[in-house]
Parts: C-alpha cells; sequence; structure tokens
C-alpha cells in the first residue's frame, strides 16, 4: 500500500509590506498622529516621539515623511554615525536596549541651537521616555520637552483596515464576513491582527484553500486569541 503523502509544509514567502502613501488609511486610531507628522517640518519643537503599540503602522507613517524629506529611517543603536544637519532624522528605537545616551542628547542640542528653518528629529518607539530607564536624567529632561503623538489602541473599524492591508500585503483575498468573524472575536490589537493573518495565511497555503471562517476559528484557537 502506498504511504502516505505529508502535509506540504509552505514556506511564508509573504512580500514585504506597502508602506506607500496611497496605502496608508486614516482611522480614529491614528487620525492624530498622521495630522501632526503632516505638518512637518512646522512642528512646534525641534522633535516629535511617535508612540504606539507593535504593528501600529509607525513605520509606515514614518515612511511617508521620510520620502517627503528624502532621508532614511534609522535605528537609535546608530545615532553616533548619523548627519546631524539633515532635513529630518528618523530613529527607530526597536526594542529598545542600549544606545548612546549622550549622543541623542547632544543631538536635540544640535537641533536646539541651530537657526535652520528645517532640522527635526523623529523618534519612533512603543514605549515613553521615561519607561526607558535612562542613565542621563538631563536626557529624559529633552525628550519630555518633544512632542509627544500617539497612535492608540486600535477600535473596531481600525482593526478592520489593519486586516484589510495585512491580507492585500500577502496578496490574499478574503470575504468581509471573514473579517467580520474575526472582529467580534480577537483582541483589540495590531501584533494579534498580525499573527492571526501570518497563521490564516499559512494554513490556506498549506491546505490550498480559500481562507474561511474555519480557518479563521481555527487562527484563533492556534495563537491563544479566541476571546468568546
Amino acid at each position: 500500500m502506498a504511504a502516505d503523502r505529508p502535509q506540504q509544509i509552505p514556506i511564508d514567502l509573504a512580500p514585504a509590506p506597502s508602506f506607500a502613501a496611497d496605502d496608508f488609511v486614516p482611522t480614529p486610531s491614528n487620525q492624530l498622529a498622521l495630522a501632526f507628522l503632516d505638518n512637518w517640518p512646522d512642528w512646534p519643537q525641534v522633535g516629535a516621539i511617535l508612540v504606539g503599540p507593535a504593528g501600529a503602522g509607525k513605520s509606515h507613517l514614518a515612511s511617508i515623511i521620510a520620502e517627503r524629506a528624502a532621508t532614511a529611517i534609522q535605528q537609535l543603536a546608530s545615532i553616533a554615525a548619523i548627519d546631524k544637519d539633515a532635513d529630518l532624522i528618523i530613529l527607530d528605537c526597536g526594542e529598545g536596549g542600549a544606545f548612546d545616551e549622550e549622543a541623542l542628547f547632544h543631538l536635540i542640542n544640535h537641533l536646539r541651537l541651530s537657526d535652520r528653518p528645517t532640522g527635526r528629529l523623529l523618534l519612533l518607539t512603543r514605549e515613553e521616555p521615561k519607561q526607558w530607564a535612562l542613565r542621563l536624567p538631563d536626557l529624559l529632561s529633552r525628550l519630555n520637552a518633544l512632542d509627544l503623538v500617539r497612535i492608540d489602541p486600535p477600535d473596531d473599524f481600525s482593526l478592520m483596515v489593519v486586516l484589510h492591508k495585512l491580507f492585500a500585503d500577502r496578496q490574499v483575498s478574503v470575504d468581509d464576513s471573514v473579517i467580520d468573524y474575526l472582529i467580534r472575536r480577537m483582541p483589540r490589537s495590531y501584533q494579534a491582527a498580525h499573527h492571526i493573518v501570518h497563521l490564516m495565511d499559512h494554513a490556506g497555503l498549506a491546505h490550498k484553500k480559500r481562507l474561511t471562517r474555519a480557518i479563521a476559528a481555527q487562527a484563533l484557537t492556534d495563537g491563544g486569541f479566541q476571546t468568546e
């Protein structure tokens, strides 16, 4: 008797998410942050701190502003090597960790003392600076003087937009009924949305099936996200 064929394990080759300006959809959760960043370089302070949970769209928003300013998003850990005279400096704090606190302190001072009409700093972070466990009190004072801009946790509409975009990034079509099913049962979390979409796409590829409510239910269970 012929041996059963093992289930095909799909390789996750999801394309990189689109950070194009046309693909960013304003929602109640991000509209204040979008409005503020859209005013660059006419910010009240020399810098701003964009705070939001994982998967909230901080990098997407920053990419839109970076394209307009002809700059790049860099890591906070590499702050000592950046061009302090750029029109816009975007630093992604990532998962936190050690960085040159004095270099960031002197960068903010440099921007404050500059008489150029441009020259702004944008920090992307999941937590406010008061939660960074900084060793340099003067740096915390400088950071607290910057504008704090938030992306709020998602409401139902924001979750719907995020789910549609995440599936579109993977070139997957999902019925609205499946999206509605997920929204009624999943946590209000951007990170949960990313994980659920990954699980559903993986299951669809493995079984060569459309993404149905049954697959959505299994993804909620497998991810530990079933709330009802």
